[in-house]
C-alpha cells in the first residue's frame, strides 16, 4: 500500500515554475505529496500526477486534520524525484501543472478549476512507421526540431544525423533528424 507525505521542497519548486510558466496558477492552492512506492501505469513508473480536488479528496483531507482547501493535488514520486536533477524536477512539475487550467464562463469571469488532457498521443513505432502523419505530432516534431536548432541541452547530435534525447527517467530514445522536418 503506497504512503503519502507532504512535499515541501517540491512546493518549492513549483512555487518557481508557476511564477515563470503558469501565472494563472497564482492563486491555486496546490497540495504538493510524495508517494512511496511510485504508481505505475501500463507498466512504467508514474513520475507525477496532477489531480483536481473533489469532495472525495476534500472529505479524507480535512479527516486527516488540513484545514486548507485545495484546488489540486500534485503526486509526485519519491524515489525517481531524489535521483532528479533541479532541471528535470522542474520540467516534470511543469508537465504536471500544465494540466491544472482555469475554466472561464462565456463573459470571461473565472468559474472555477480543470484538467487539461496531453497535447499529444501517439506511439513512437507508429511515427517510426507512419511518419509525421497527424497535426499534433507535426506540431511536436517542430518544437524537438526548434530545441535541436536552438542546441537545447536536453538535445544531444549524434553522427550520422541522430538526435539523441535523454530522458532521465526512461533511459533514452533515438529520433532521426530528417523525420524532425514539418511540412506545411
Amino acid at each position: 500500500m503506497p504512503s503519502y507525505e507532504f512535499a515541501g521542497e517540491v512546493a518549492k519548486v513549483a512555487d518557481k515554475v508557476i511564477a515563470t510558466c503558469h501565472p494563472h496558477l497564482a492563486n491555486a492552492e496546490v497540495c504538493y505529496l510524495f508517494r512511496d512506492p511510485p504508481a505505475k501505469s501500463r507498466g512504467k513508473v508514474r513520475l507525477g500526477q496532477a489531480k483536481l480536488v473533489g469532495k472525495l479528496e476534500t472529505a479524507v483531507l480535512a479527516a486527516a486534520g488540513v484545514q486548507k482547501p485545495f484546488d489540486f493535488i500534485v503526486e509526485i514520486a519519491r524515489a525517481p524525484w531524489d535521483d532528479m536533477k533541479d532541471d528535470t524536477r522542474a520540467a516534470l512539475l511543469d508537465h504536471e501543472l500544465a494540466h491544472c487550467v482555469v475554466v472561464f464562463d462565456e463573459e470571461g469571469a473565472r468559474v472555477g478549476w480543470a484538467l487539461a488532457g496531453h497535447d499529444l498521443e501517439e506511439f513512437v513505432d507508429v511515427v517510426r512507421r507512419r511518419g509525421l502523419w497527424r497535426d499534433d505530432v507535426r506540431e511536436f516534431a517542430g518544437a524537438v526540431e526548434a530545441l535541436r536548432k536552438a542546441g537545447h541541452p536536453s538535445l544531444q547530435v549524434l553522427s550520422g544525423g541522430k538526435t539523441k534525447t535523454k530522458v532521465e527517467a526512461t533511459g533514452s530514445t533515438e529520433l532521426d533528424a530528417d523525420a524532425l522536418k514539418t511540412t506545411a
